[in-house]
């Protein structure tokens, strides 16, 4: 166009088509973009669904261990408390069985005594007679104090 053919009327009409035109290629520039951002939204909204479902199975998982821990927890502390009470019934049975320190003192202080009473006697037995008879009855006294002292003790141990 030359110079002359320009008119207010052509220079609208032209500036009209050239912003159609413009607009034209801003709605297709920014529909590819809307898309491009739908798509984009659509991946990333799948993404954070997979977080959620991920930790929402890693949630349960958690739950599931813990529940079987404490399970076993409690399963443990029964057996403990039954292995408890069965050695305080074994404690038990060991106190009512066994004597009394006091009463094994009192049996010792008794045989004492009577060791006492027969090495006493030996000894005035031997300054009476002397030589082997003497001796030999020395033995037999001590053996029979001896087996007097293990009759008390066999005593005491059954007892209990």
């Amino acid at each position: 166009m030359a110079e002359s053919d320009w008119t207010f009327e052509t220079l609208r009409d032209y500036l009209c088509l050239k912003i159609t035109k413009l607009e034209e290629l801003v709605d297709e520039r920014f529909a590819g973009s809307d898309k491009l951002h739908e798509r984009m939204s659509a991946e990333t909204d799948k993404r954070y669904q997979q977080r959620f479902d991920a930790q929402q199975e890693s949630g349960r998982r958690a739950m599931e261990a813990a529940n079987a821990a404490l399970v076993e927890a409690k399963n443990a502390s029964i057996v403990g408390f039954e292995k408890a009470n069965e050695w305080r019934a074994s404690l038990n049975d060991v106190v009512s069985t066994r004597i009394a320190r006091t009463e094994v003192l009192s049996h010792i202080e008794t045989i004492t005594d009577k060791l006492s009473t027969l090495s006493a006697r030996v000894d005035k037995q031997e300054g009476r007679s002397g030589g082997m008879g003497a001796s030999w009855r020395d033995v037999i006294s001590i053996i029979a104090a001896l087996a007097a002292f293990g009759a008390v003790l066999i005593v005491l141990l059954h007892k209990g």
